[in-house]
């Protein structure tokens, strides 16, 4: 019993590293026409102006701005008779503390390269 304890504490804080990946859900994304590419750029900009510490609001007028922007390119094929899409994704992105965050360092770069691949049944 006392050995049993130690397993699964270690089985429940490895567990969730084994499971990365992107999981699609039932409808999701509808299945594209075989044989097409698309190449996609999207922008996104967030402000965030309320810190919180331990689930409270720090008081003061911290602000956060991001801009991002995804370059994704998909290919749509079959396998057999299954449709299948396959993506290559890179974002890049910018981070500027404002307001009482001013004084520290705003970032910019680029993210990882994503690769990700649906098949329908």
């Amino acid at each position: 019993m006392r050995l049993s304890r130690p397993i699964l504490l270690l089985l429940a804080l490895i567990g969730p590293a084994l499971a990365w990946a992107i999981d699609l859900q039932p409808n999701d994304i509808v299945a594209p026409l075989p044989n097409k590419n698309y190449l996609t750029l999207s922008y996104l900009n967030t402000e965030n102006s309320t810190f919180y510490r331990n689930g409270t609001a720090v008081p003061g007028n911290p602000v956060i701005d991001t801009q991002l922007a995804i370059l994704r390119g998909t290919h749509s094929y079959s396998i057999g008779a299954l449709p299948a899409v396959s993506y290559l994704q890179l974002p890049y992105g910018t981070i500027k503390p404002g307001g009482s965050l001013a004084n520290y360092s705003s970032d910019t770069g680029i993210g990882d390269l994503s690769f990700a691949t649906a098949i329908w049944p």
